[in-house]
């Protein structure tokens, strides 16, 4: 009689005598391992491994190619995420959380984040023209090289914000809070200024050629080189 047989899988095997002790024994496959507890919190959803540690519904929404036109996105919540090169145009993100998010070189054109919450947030190069920023908390946002123009910024809170060679021509910015905002070298061509603090704000060459500085406040704000209306 064979006693042996194939064994594909690890198999618990126990030998009994009489007078002896029963000794468990473990067999496995010639060229195996034994393998090792599995720690579930350490698996990987394979269908996030493009998602850069995005939440699953939010990988639902943009999608692998990083792409969501024209989505409702209001009050999402992507606090400190990582959404550099994301194409949200024409998105509604009202009262979204964006605090702290990456969105280096993203695509905001015609994009509604009225009321959201962008402090912090990190937007170099990013295309936000003709986006909808009224009232967006914009607080030490970074936008450097960011393109601006034609954007709706009435009532923002752009505190501390860097927009160092930014472009806003023809934006809207009236009764924008941006004392001590760096502008260093923006583009404020026919930008309309009216009611704004810029108070200790940095303007050194910055361009305000055609803008509206109807009740601006420029109190100690640095303007050398700075083009004038």
């Amino acid at each position: 009689m064979n006693l042996f047989r194939p064994i594909n899988t690890p198999t618990l095997i126990t030998i009994a005598a009489i007078g002896v002790a029963i000794i468990p024994v473990v067999l496995h496959v010639s060229g195996s391992t034994p393998s090792e507890p599995i720690d579930e919190s350490s698996l990987v959803d394979p269908d996030a491994a493009d998602s850069t540690h995005l939440p699953t519904h939010d990988i639902g929404a943009i999608g692998h190619n990083r792409r969501c036109v024209q989505c409702d996105l209001t009050e999402v919540d992507w606090q400190k995420r990582d959404l550099s090169r994301v194409n949200l145009q024409q998105s509604n993100l009202t009262r979204a959380n964006l605090q702290g998010t990456k969105l280096i070189n993203a695509v905001l054109i015609e994009t509604n984040l009225s009321d959201a919450n962008l402090t912090e947030a990190h937007l170099y190069g990013a295309d936000l023209k003709t986006a909808d920023l009224q009232r967006a908390d914009l607080q030490e946002a970074q936008l450097l090289h960011a393109s601006l123009s034609h954007a709706n910024l009435t009532e923002a809170n752009l505190v501390n914000a860097e927009l160092r060679d930014a472009d806003l021509s023809f934006a809207t910015l009236k009764d924008t809070t941006m004392n001590r905002a760096s502008l260093y070298g923006a583009i404020l061509r026919n930008a309309d200024l009216s009611g704004a603090d810029l108070s200790e704000a940095d303007l050194r060459y910055a361009d305000l050629s055609n803008a509206n500085l109807d009740g601006t406040n420029l109190t100690n704000a640095r303007l050398d080189f700075a083009i004038l209306p």
